[in-house]
């Protein structure tokens, strides 16, 4: 094996990559690390926010995106044997922040309206990044198709073949920057919607990622609320699908109103609600809560009126994200024949909770979750031989929309604020 390739998804929080031998279009092997900008902060508003203060600090970003890199080559070496010098070709995604900090281009056109940085495919000697291949290996990263909607929503169209599917079809990439398109009557539109850092965990009052003791599901049955954790571990927090989940479940029990008012426990004895479920609603100076667990000892977790709040935001976000664009195309939710969920997020949430709280604005179809569409774009890029057209073929085609500037937008923003 001395013809390999690897593709990565620079993301904000996972950097993935995937080993291929370019002459079998065999895959050889994949791994994942944490993304070590991390250490510059947690969510893409913080990183842009460093990388504005000068070259020096946007070098830092660009050499920690590399060093990941590195690192994951590394550990391709020890697994599988190869040899870096063995790697002749690099195809990368990411969305708009992470590209232009990979390539260590000024980010100041993302900071302000109209938020119009260009995109456009790019082809960079590997080595001039500091990323440690085969001599004269080129790193290639597919358009993006403008604003906030980046290359790897790029790779995700491409490898889910989105603009071939029949009917009237949405690609939803739910994160704190939701990215959102909207295939129909031939043309392609899309948007970013600023959902905020709660379907990552991060505004949550006891919020987590989806690691080990992070709250994922909950389900109320038999009088009583039960929980799932991330790996069946002891609770110690709640991760962004599992807010979802709790908000759902709340819903359905009728502690939450469909305004997103917590009821309180005297309230919820009054309509007949079990005691098991009442004590659960607790109150201490401003703050009511719905305690998840930790009454009877253990680890006290609960999610807070505050912590609906941050739901009900976030979700009104993509929710009128979603209906701008039905909106600009003509067509309405009822015209939607399926809706592809993207990236880990969105492999993880429960479909029926993310329906019942409203997330999708009521659209119908099925919804099928994609797994890391844009890593398998990325792969296809790097092994295929007219694949990197296709990508400029998509990006295009594409009509980004700025939902600031759409007509009505407030309107429909504040009209999915409340739940289903």
């Amino acid at each position: 094996m001395d013809n390999l390739g690897i593709a990565f998804d620079v993301g904000t929080t996972t950097l993935t990559g995937a080993l291929w031998d370019l002459d079998s279009k065999a895959l050889i092997g994949r791994t994942a690390i944490g993304n070590p900008q991390a250490k510059f902060g947690a969510d893409i508003i913080f990183r842009l926010s460093n990388a504005m203060k000068g070259d020096a600090e946007r070098q830092r970003l660009q050499a920690s995106a590399v060093e990941g890199m590195n690192r994951i080559m590394g550990l391709f070496e020890e697994r599988h044997g190869i040899r870096r010098a063995d790697i002749k070709k690099i195809t990368a995604v990411g969305n708009t922040v992470m590209r232009f900090l990979l390539l260590g281009e000024d980010p100041s056109p993302l900071a302000a309206p109209p938020y119009a940085a260009a995109q456009d495919a790019a082809t960079v000697e590997a080595a001039a990044l500091g990323i440690g291949a085969a001599p004269g290996a080129a790193l290639y990263m597919p358009p993006g198709l403008g604003g906030y909607v980046g290359s790897d929503i790029t790779a995700g169209l491409l490898a889910t073949d989105f603009c071939g599917l029949p009917g009237c079809t949405l690609f939803v990439d739910v994160g704190t920057n939701g990215e959102i398109a909207l295939c129909a009557g031939g043309r392609l539109l899309v948007c970013s919607a600023a959902a905020g850092p709660a379907f990552e965990g991060a505004s949550l009052s006891m919020g987590m990622r989806a690691h080990g003791g992070a709250v994922e599901r909950a389900e109320i049955y038999g009088g009583d609320l039960h929980i799932t954790t991330v790996g069946g571990k002891p609770p110690r927090g709640v991760c962004g699908s599992g807010a979802i989940s709790i908000v759902a479940a709340l819903l359905d029990a009728g502690i939450l109103e469909g305004t997103g008012r917590m009821r309180t426990a005297g309230e919820l004895r009054e309509m007949g609600l079990g005691e098991a479920l009442c004590s659960r609603v607790t109150e201490s100076g401003q703050v009511r809560e719905f305690v998840l667990c930790g009454q009877e000892g253990g680890a006290r977790v609960a999610f807070t009126q505050k912590d609906v709040r941050e739901m009900q935001m976030a979700k009104a976000a993509i929710a009128a994200g979603i209906k701008a664009l039905l909106a600009r195309a003509g067509v309405d939710g009822g015209d939607v024949s399926g809706l592809l969920l993207a990236g880990t997020f969105g492999n993880n949430i429960d479909v029926r909770s993310a329906r019942r709280i409203g997330l999708f604005a009521g659209v119908g179809g099925e919804i099928v979750s994609k797994g890391n569409a844009a890593g398998d774009g990325a792969s296809l890029m790097l092994i295929g031989g007219a694949e990197a057209a296709e990508a400029g073929r998509i990006a295009g085609m594409a009509e980004h929309v700025q939902l600031a500037d759409e007509p009505g937008f407030q309107d429909l923003l504040v009209g999915e604020m409340d739940f289903q």
